[in-house]
């Protein structure tokens, strides 16, 4: 697979497509995407309808510490986000829940549901 920026962004408009179609229908959609890409959340916020964004604050070295992918541990990867290519971060999402794995994901999705039905 490939993960440079470029072909992340390819990826991330794939998803959001598929988003817009499955709205377009009506149907409910929940996508959780580390799309870190200020062109990308400004199409959808154009062209999906109800779309609300979450951003999942969380500090970079906690992320490394604590990823059970071990991305971040190895030495031979490149094109990681938040290490080679640098993160275009949310200026003004709808919702923004901070984790800094201090809290269980139980809270955090409390939390988050409070949130959202403030919104909506």
């Amino acid at each position: 697979k490939k993960y440079t920026f470029k072909d992340r962004l390819k990826i991330v408009k794939q998803y959001g497509s598929l988003c817009k179609n499955l709205s377009n229908q009506n149907i409910n959609v929940i996508f959780c995407v580390v799309g870190l890409m200020k062109k990308v959340r400004s199409w959808n916020k154009k062209n999906i309808q109800n779309y609300l964004e979450i951003f999942i604050k969380s500090p970079i070295n906690k992320v490394r510490k604590l990823s059970k992918k071990k991305i971040y541990k190895k030495k031979y990867i490149q094109d990681v986000v938040g290490l080679d290519i640098k993160p275009e971060f949310p200026r003004s999402p709808h919702i923004t829940i901070k984790n800094d794995f201090n809290k269980s994901i139980n809270i955090l999705s409390k939390e988050l549901i409070k949130k959202i039905n403030k919104i909506t």
